[in-house]
């Protein structure tokens, strides 16, 4: 009995003291139903739920991110580590087991309970790491649990980051443009040496400060600031600074930032005084071979004038002397044709003088009809008479824009004195001089058909002057260098090639932009786009011009220029027609022969590589005598389309169109 009562209890003690030392999977092998079976039945189920415990403390140790090391504070070695110890420290899990903690941290009993140290794994690379220490009693025994985050990327991203602020802080402090960063709130949080150089005031006087407490002149900046930031527009402004010696030019550029959350404005200002200088000289020259090729004309036109005064005057003399004055009338008569003359005299004086003054930019609100209307006079004075001159100007509606009133006619003059010469001294043929100068003044909006061709227009109304000639026109590699300064293709004794490389810059100076339209033997076309200032407000008729009429029915669109066809495409689809498309005349045919009962209206561009628009018209004609054609074309008088225009059921768009006008031309077409 003593055997039947010890021999299970000794070998229970054995199944314990195993446990003890973490043997968990160890169980007592039930035999019986007696009463110390039933004791080791309990005994296997607390036995149980113990390992299923340490089984989920393991699972937690193994998913934390951090390496956990437990260590005896007294003998210094490891006793617990989960798997992420042996990835980051190099080594098996049962070689780091009962390692020294000293082996891998020799310093462990000095660190503070959270520092970052460099170690040397088992595999021979070098971590660093960071090492939390917190201290935990078991048993009455004293253990340490160390949390370790391998931080050698992070620290290796720290330096990198440092390195390229560095890079960037020398670049920012390299540049000779003065950089100034400011918050929502306008306080300076950037300042740069340029900006050192340029205002005399060191960064750390600078920083976290207004910046119209340190630069006074940004104040009258002060209500655009938050518009910059919200609307995140860039925003210039040209500036001339008055200092106690001299004058300074300043370009200032104003840019909307917004970085991790945090809304500011970067500004950019440069000291662009020596160009200024050179521009004004660059300008004056130009104007001054503007005068010279004006000469010959004012010349022409000063002697008719002397002429009427001296032959009144002598005729006037001869009758006083020899006493044949009927009355007073007779000499009021030749007086007036002295005033009148002196009277045009002074006015042609005026208009050379204001042409060939140095005169600092004045930007103003001005009428445009007027400027034109004065360069016309100057034009009608001073060009060969074998050019007609006409007109085409709104009148019934104001059309004011913001500018420097010189330059623009400057602009307008250069321009037209090209196009006399296009259709007098650059004909080969010397019988055909002369031509038809027209310069027109209309409103054009430019809507989002018209952006996606010209990406530096704004949607906005913009006054549109064309000025065109019937000259001896241009090809496009001819066109692609017209504004490169220096280059002319004219005689050397007759254009300098300053001329439209100087218009090109003053109408971006103004906000504004041109188009060319040429074709040889044709003739030329400036478009020039001005932006409207009517007493700020957008004027009421763009109310409609961003619209599309809708219709239904075929198009058959014939354009070479790949951008212009799929933008009237995308414009007509959206109108709710159905679209088919060609690049050439060939092409066209083709498709409108096998479509010719589908296709309700063509959309022809006229001039086309090969056979232009007005043959293929013809052609089209005899395959559908009643097809309905919408002419497009950068030319408004061309003979071509004179002829085409004569039939009744083609219409006419002038490129650039916009939306509405497309779409209502070919409605208006579509409805007769």
């Amino acid at each position: 009995m003593e055997n039947n009562i010890a021999m299970p209890i000794k070998y229970k003690t054995q199944i314990a003291d195993a446990i003890r030392n973490g043997d968990y999977k160890k169980k007592i092998i039930l035999e019986s139903t007696d009463e110390i079976e039933v004791l080791a039945k309990t005994f296997n189920s607390m036995t149980d739920k113990l390992t299923s415990t340490i089984t989920e403390l393991d699972l937690i140790m193994n998913t934390v991110p951090d390496a956990i090391i437990v260590y005896d504070y007294t003998t210094k070695f490891i006793t617990k580590v989960n798997d992420m110890a042996t990835s980051i420290f190099g080594y098996e899990k049962e070689k780091l087991l009962f390692l020294s903690i000293l082996k891998l941290f020799p310093d462990i009993e000095q660190a503070e309970n959270d520092f970052t140290q460099e170690i040397l794994t088992g595999n021979g690379d070098r971590v660093i790491c960071n090492v939390r220490k917190s201290e935990m009693k078991l048993n009455n025994r004293k253990y340490i649990l160390l949390a370790v985050t391998d931080i050698t990327e992070k620290i290796k991203q720290a330096d990198e980051i440092k390195k390229l602020k560095s890079y960037l802080q020398n670049i920012i402090e390299s540049m000779p443009s003065a950089l100034i960063s400011v918050d929502e709130n306008s306080v300076i949080t950037q300042w740069n040496q340029a900006a050192v150089n340029f205002f005399g005031v060191f960064a750390q006087d600078a920083l976290g400060k207004k910046i119209w407490d340190i630069i006074p002149d940004f104040e009258e900046y002060k209500n655009i600031y938050k518009d910059i930031i919200e609307n995140k527009e860039v925003k210039r402004f040209h500036k001339k600074v008055v200092l106690s010696d001299e004058e300074r030019y300043e370009d200032i550029y104003c840019y909307p930032l917004i970085a991790n959350g945090v809304k500011g404005m970067v500004v950019r200002i440069d000291d662009v005084t020596e160009l200024e200088k050179k521009d004004k000289q660059l300008k004056h020259a130009q104007r001054m071979e503007l005068i010279g090729t004006l000469s010959s004309g004012v010349a022409h036109d000063f002697n008719n004038i002397l002429a009427s005064i001296i032959g009144s005057i002598s005729i006037l003399r001869y009758k006083l002397e020899h006493d044949v004055i009927k009355n007073n009338d007779e000499i009021i008569k030749y007086l007036d044709i002295v005033a009148l003359s002196s009277e045009k005299g002074a006015r042609l004086v005026k208009q050379l003088l204001t042409l060939a003054k140095k005169h600092d930019l004045n930007y103003e609100k001005c009428d445009l009809r007027k400027i034109i209307e004065e360069t016309v006079n100057v034009c009608k004075n001073t060009f060969d008479r074998s050019i007609e001159i006409r007109t085409d100007i709104i009148r019934d509606v104001e059309c004011f824009s913001f500018c420097d009133k010189a330059q623009i006619e400057q602009v307008f003059l250069n321009i037209a004195i090209n196009a006399s010469h296009a259709m007098t001294i650059m004909r080969k043929d010397k019988r055909k001089w002369g031509g038809v100068l027209t310069i027109s003044l209309s409103k054009f909006y430019a809507d989002e058909y018209f952006l996606k061709t010209h990406p530096e227009a704004k949607k906005t109304d913009y006054a549109l002057i064309s000025i065109e000639d019937t000259g001896v026109g241009m090809d496009k590699k001819t066109m692609a260098k017209i504004f490169d300064p220096f280059f002319t293709t004219k005689d050397l004794d007759k254009g300098t090639g300053l001329g439209l490389a100087t218009v090109q810059t003053i109408i971006h100076d103004h906000d504004g932009f041109i188009d060319v339209y040429s074709e040889v033997g044709i003739g030329t076309k400036f478009n020039i786009y001005l932006p409207i200032k009517n007493n700020g407000k957008v004027s009421s008729d763009s109310d409609f011009k961003h619209h599309i009429v809708k219709g239904e029915g075929t198009i058959l669109i014939v354009d070479d220029e790949d951008t212009v066809l799929e933008l009237s495409k995308e414009v007509l689809e959206e109108a709710g027609y159905k679209l088919l498309t060609a690049r050439n005349a060939g092409d066209a045919l083709e498709i409108f022969d096998k479509n010719k009962d589908d296709i309700d209206l063509v959309l022809l561009d006229l001039v086309l590589p090969g056979e232009s628009g007005d043959i293929l018209f013809e052609k089209l004609k005899k395959i559908k005598s009643d097809v309905k054609v919408v002419v497009s074309s950068g030319f408004a008088r061309d003979e071509r389309l004179n002829r085409i225009l004569k039939n009744e059921k083609v219409a006419f768009v002038q490129k650039p169109y916009s939306i509405y006008n497309l779409s209502k031309t070919i409605n208006d077409m579509l409805s007769k």
